[in-house]
């Protein structure tokens, strides 16, 4: 049970920091509670098949814009689509903590790994934040 607290927790953060920046890029109205509910959708097909919840990642960005349907192009789609999973992997693999999410799905990480994965993706998003207000990009 814990083991899956741990995959839940770390998938939902994830996808929601990946939502986070997607609705500061895209400027699509996105409340709190469609937010919470797909990071938590996210968080639960990551307890319900962590194996191959990686290789699909990429995908459950693209369903959130399918539920949106904004009237954008198909470059528009595939840009703000992808655009999220390429600035969080960067920062990941910059810092380590892309390799935090394989080990939390090997249940070899205890509750100081998990503060440390939570602590990185609060810390991108306050960096990303400001990094976006100094550079002034709307």
């Amino acid at each position: 049970m814990e083991l899956a607290a741990y995959i839940f927790y770390v998938f939902s953060l994830d996808f929601a920091v990946r939502l986070f920046i997607f609705k500061e890029m895209s400027k699509l109205q996105l409340g709190w509670q469609k937010f919470l509910v797909f990071s938590g959708l996210v968080g639960l097909f990551a307890c319900l098949l962590p194996q191959v919840i990686l290789l699909l990642e990429p995908v459950f960005l693209f369903l959130v814009l399918g539920f949106l349907r904004p009237r954008w192009t198909f470059s528009q789609y595939l840009f703000f689509g992808l655009i999220p999973f390429v600035i969080i992997d960067l920062f990941q693999r910059m810092t380590g903590v892309y390799e935090l999410k394989l080990v939390v799905l090997e249940d070899s990480l205890g509750l100081d790994g998990f503060l440390f994965v939570l602590l990185a993706e609060t810390a991108f998003l306050i960096y990303y934040y400001f990094f976006i207000k100094i550079l002034r990009i709307d």
